[in-house]
């Protein structure tokens, strides 16, 4: 089962939206509709992994149409999230690593 949070309730409320995110350069659009039920899929998938509470997940991506699924699919998994940003240098992750 989905982690049981308020977060999944108010998706659910959201879904009956239209289209949620457009992209920009390809036009490819995600509806509300889409992006829980994506995001569930990925959730069962993360849990079947052996996510839970607590897991911590990494997420190094830029910016795309897809990005809110992995967010919300790790956070409906259970998972705490941590997003990196890929045009860091090596220096500056190890500066945050301190």
């Amino acid at each position: 089962m989905f982690y049981q949070c308020r977060l999944g309730q108010i998706i659910d409320e959201l879904m009956m939206g239209s289209e949620f995110q457009i992209d920009a350069v390809s036009n490819e659009t995600l509806s509300l509709r889409e992006l829980l039920q994506k995001s569930r899929n990925l959730a069962a998938e993360l849990q079947g992994l052996g996510c839970k509470k607590g897991t911590i997940v990494g997420i190094l991506s830029e910016n795309r149409l897809e990005y809110p699924i992995v967010i919300l699919g790790a956070m409906l998994a259970g998972a705490t999230i941590t997003c990196f940003n890929p045009a860091y240098t090596v220096g500056k992750y190890e500066f945050l690593d301190r």
